[in-house]
This record gives structure tokens, C-alpha cells and sequence, in this order.
């Protein structure tokens, strides 16, 4: 993968997860939808677990420790971000045990705060992404690491990721 496509990767796995996110707000912004069917908060939930398992762990496995190695200085931006993807995570757990809760009025309105609350953490989060990792790592990181980056983006499964780290 080159180096533009590994940026370009990251971006779009950024915008698919603002667009789950907008489809979340949406139902936030209109709760007689989400009492209806609660199918697009499961699809986004699904969305948002895919890219956590695929996107933050790619980051947290090779982007950010090849950024680190390349710029030390870089390890004050990255800390940050790493708990926020672990805020995410538990976040994103959170979410899923209130959806699989029999629906309730106190339950919709929980759904719809903890909606909120992980649209909002999102958003700053992936801004912070795009406006100082990315741009920082276009400019340091070397051919073999992008190349790493690339390959770890792809590996789902820890099996295949076993793989991609040939």
C-alpha cells in the first residue's frame, strides 16, 4: 500500500464512522424513529465495533508506535488518543448492553445520552486524528513503515494479522 493510500484508508474508515454516527444523531434528533426501530443504532453499533476492532487497533499497533520511533516528540500526541480509544471501547460496550435492555422509556433516553455522548467524543477525537497524527506521520514516517501501516489496516482477525506482520 502506498503512502497515499494508507492516508486514504485511514480518512475513509474516518468518514464511514462519521457517517454512523450522523445516522445516530438523526434518531437522537428524532426519538419517535428510534422507538420504531432501533435497526440503525444496531447497524451503527456494528459499524463502530468493526472499525474499533480494525481502524484503533491498526493505529494502536502500528501507526502509533512507528510514529513514536520516528519522532519521539510525537508520543504526547499519541498517549492522549490511545485513552480515548479505550474510552471509546467502553463506551461502545456501554451502548451495546443499553440496546440489548427490553425497550422502556427510561431505556430510549439512556440510548439516546449515551448516543451523545460517544457522537461527541468521536468526532473530537477523529478531528484530532486528521488535524495532528495524520499530518504528522505523512511528513516522518519511512516507505517500510507505511507499508506495515498499510498491512495492519487490512488484518481483521488475530490470525490474520499474524499474517500481515510477515
Amino acid at each position: 500500500m502506498s503512502q497515499l493510500e494508507v492516508f486514504r484508508r485511514m480518512h475513509n474508515d474516518h468518514a464511514q464512522v462519521l457517517d454512523g454516527i450522523a445516522a445516530l444523531e438523526r434518531l437522537i434528533v428524532a426519538p419517535d424513529e428510534m422507538t420504531r426501530s432501533v435497526v440503525p443504532v444496531h447497524e451503527a453499533v456494528a459499524l463502530l465495533a468493526r472499525q474499533f476492532g480494525t481502524h484503533m487497533r491498526a493505529e494502536e499497533e502500528a501507526l502509533f508506535p512507528a510514529l513514536i520511533e520516528a519522532l519521539p516528540e510525537a508520543r504526547s500526541l499519541v498517549a492522549p488518543l490511545t485513552i480515548e480509544h479505550e474510552t471509546l471501547r467502553w463506551m461502545l460496550a456501554g451502548l451495546a448492553r443499553t440496546l440489548a435492555k427490553p425497550r422502556t422509556p427510561d431505556r430510549d433516553e439512556r440510548l439516546s445520552v449515551e448516543i451523545r455522548d460517544i457522537v461527541d467524543l468521536l468526532r473530537v477525537h477523529i478531528r484530532k486524528e486528521e488535524a495532528m497524527v495524520f499530518g504528522v506521520a505523512e511528513r516522518v514516517l519511512r516507505a517500510r513503515d507505511l507499508e506495515r501501516i498499510g498491512r495492519s489496516f487490512e488484518c481483521e482477525s488475530p490470525t490474520e494479522r499474524k499474517e500481515c506482520e510477515r
